[in-house]
């Protein structure tokens, strides 16, 4: 049987049925997080194919179509993340690293 594509609200909680896909027009800094079951994400020329597990979440890293598939019954919760959320973890790290080193 071959999977139906959803045309749910583009961000929020969406359900997700077994092998339905969610088709996203995927902007740089959308968080999709699975909430329940199993997802399968892929973004239009990337290499890369993800699956989260529920807990488990993906930030969209630039902008193109983006498929999500649950692997089983699922919730996914598609929300914007405010500019720089993401980095900020990177630029406390990029800052340690850069400070002088303590003298021994």
């Amino acid at each position: 049987m071959p999977s139906s594509v959803a045309n749910p609200p583009r961000r929020g909680l969406i359900g997700l049925p077994k092998r339905r896909l969610l088709a996203l027009a995927g902007r740089r800094g959308e968080r999709i997080e699975s909430v329940r079951g199993s997802v399968w994400v892929t973004q239009d020329d990337d290499q890369r194919d993800l699956v989260l597990a529920a807990g488990e979440a993906h930030v969209i890293e630039r902008d193109g179509p983006v498929l999500v598939q649950a692997l089983e019954a699922a919730l996914v919760c598609v929300q914007r993340l405010p500019a720089g959320a993401g980095a900020s973890r990177w630029r406390r790290l990029l800052a340690a690293l850069r400070r002088p080193a303590l003298p021994a």
